[in-house]
Parts: structure tokens; C-alpha cells; sequence
């Protein structure tokens, strides 16, 4: 029995260094998520998100993205509102041209 636990901690050993390794990389911000603003930016909008982001950090020891995060959010609602405020004025004018072609019609 004891063999197995063995290898069982060996595994979870290999297998958090590969993770660590591919996302975590303290060296390489190209493989950091924590590096990724757009990363950063998913899992805060999301149930319990900056929770497990700080428990992510705090494993992984660096230093806590929440506030790059929130900065990145608010930078995506921003381009999107400027974009839905586009998309309404562009929906008036089909209105307004669909009334003009209602009273066309009738004249």
C-alpha cells in the first residue's frame, strides 16, 4: 500500500511541476497566464474568479494580478460600450429610414 501512496505523491509531484512549468513560468511571461491580461480578465467576472485567483498566486508565489484584472475588465466594457453605443445610433437611422419608406409609400 505504501508503494502506491508513493507513487501517487511521485505523479502529483511530476504532474504540478509540468503545470507550473506551461503556466506559471516565472522566467517566461509568454507562459505566465498570470502575465495575460486577458487571461486575468476571465476568471474575475466569474463566481469565486479572484478568490481562486489569489489561491492560484499564493501557490504559484507571485505577485497578485487582481488589480491588473480589474483594469483589464474595465477596459473590455469600455471598448464594448463604445461599440453597443455605435450599434444603437446605427439602429435609429434603419428606424428612421423605415418610417421615411412607410410615409413614402403612402403619399
Amino acid at each position: 500500500m505504501d508503494s502506491l501512496r508513493d507513487r501517487d505523491v511521485t505523479f502529483i509531484a511530476i504532474i504540478r511541476d509540468e503545470l507550473d512549468r506551461r503556466f506559471f513560468s516565472a522566467v517566461n511571461d509568454t507562459t505566465n497566464w498570470l502575465a495575460n491580461d486577458a487571461v486575468l480578465a476571465a476568471p474575475l467576472v466569474t463566481p469565486s474568479g479572484a478568490a481562486i485567483m489569489r489561491k492560484t498566486v499564493s501557490r504559484v508565489g507571485q505577485d497578485d494580478p487582481r488589480s491588473r484584472a480589474a483594469a483589464a475588465v474595465t477596459a473590455t466594457a469600455v471598448h464594448v460600450m463604445d461599440e453597443l453605443a455605435g450599434v444603437r445610433s446605427r439602429q435609429e437611422e434603419l428606424e428612421q429610414e423605415r418610417k421615411k419608406s412607410r410615409t413614402t409609400l403612402v403619399d
